[in-house]
């Protein structure tokens, strides 16, 4: 069936961002489903009309999207501007919806499709106003934001299971969108690294303990970085480099170090499709339904006994076979799928 016309906003169509890798991730699956006439993507930089939503041979201006005129009142732009359209076409506004961003919630037309939703829990140490702000008012934040999505909209998508605390008690909320990026692939490749880690530097990623084994490591290791520098000398900084190259690092690197604060980043995703088994701080609670039997938990809170069980570990390294979770995710790929067919409008 052919639908009538869709007009999208979009903070970030970006192929190597997580909201970029997740928004058009939505787009695919949204256009096994639905098919419309014309196609309007409206974002900061680019108004775009196309007759499906397949994206891979479109080209966007590529711009810094980490400005406080991007990340903040483009959002609230798009919002407002969905409002001209709201009668005539289907709107749906893809991203940038972080869950604590109530404004963007209350200003949207009531029969917005909603991208995936995103959020993150922070408990931690406080020693500036960002996290002051990110610990005590955030749970403010998202209380307003259920308010208004539970009263203006039937049913939403979350990206991971981080805000499941918030969601209802019936199936009107989606949770883990982000395991439909689960797809495995070939593994074989020269492993050159024996580590890789991607670095961002970020209040909110608690990765000292992490930096502080790698540095021991680089002694006896190869290690890889992709993401911001890793500042120290016997390490290999590729910088911010294209998805696809980021794999290839991947597919060639022995194990890898998952930041502290999510074990569902594409980062991770990537490692786990392309064989690379995945190192992390056992004293972390793992947010996931089913847990791959190539997630490592390592006992990180003495650095130098953490280091020497993964010297002993890494020559012993390979991937496991583990066809009971990959099943695992086909089911869950199969909800999310269903969960979509209930979730577009018709």
């Amino acid at each position: 069936m052919i639908n009538k016309n869709l007009v999208i906003w979009a903070s970030d169509l970006s192929q190597n961002t997580g909201e970029g890798i997740l928004a058009r991730a939505f787009l695919n699956e949204m256009q096994k489903i639905k098919k419309y006439q014309n196609v309007k993507i409206v974002t900061m930089e680019n108004n775009i009309n196309i007759k499906n939503l397949n994206l891979n041979k479109i080209k966007f201006k590529e711009v810094n999207k980490k400005t406080i005129y991007h990340k903040y009142f483009g959002p609230i732009y798009g919002a407002l501007y969905l409002h001209l359209f709201s009668r005539k076409s289907e709107v749906l506004y893809l991203n940038y919806l972080p869950f604590w961003n109530f404004i963007i919630f209350l200003i949207l037309p009531s029969k917005t499709i909603l991208g995936p939703i995103t959020g993150g829990i922070y408990n931690g140490p406080i020693d500036n106003l960002n996290l002051f702000i990110r610990k005590y008012f955030f749970p403010i934040f998202y209380s307003i934001s259920k308010l208004i999505i539970d009263k203006k909209f039937k049913k939403i998508i979350l990206s991971t299971r981080i805000l499941k605390n918030y969601k209802k008690k019936d199936n009107s909320y989606l949770l883990n969108f982000v395991q439909i990026l689960f797809n495995k692939k070939s593994n074989y490749a020269n492993k050159e690294y024996d580590i890789i880690f991607y670095n961002r530097d970020h209040a909110t990623k608690h990765s000292d303990s992490i930096k502080k084994i790698l540095v021991y490591l680089s002694n006896y290791c190869r290690i890889s970085v992709i993401g911001d520098k890793f500042n120290q000398g016997n390490v290999k900084n590729f910088g911010w480099i294209e998805r696809d190259m980021a794999i290839k690092l991947i597919k060639k690197s022995k194990l890898a170090f998952s930041s502290a604060e999510n074990f569902l980043s594409i980062f991770c995703i990537d490692c786990i499709n392309n064989g690379t088994p995945i190192i992390y701080d056992k004293n972390i609670q793992i947010l996931l339904k089913h847990k791959n039997k190539n997630y490592i938990a390592i006992n990180f809170n003495n650095i130098k006994i953490a280091s020497h069980a993964i010297l002993k570990l890494l020559p012993l390294i390979k991937e496991k076979k583990d066809i009971k979770w990959w099943n695992s995710i086909f089911i869950e790929k199969r909800r999310i799928r269903n969960y979509l067919l209930s979730y577009l409008p018709r």
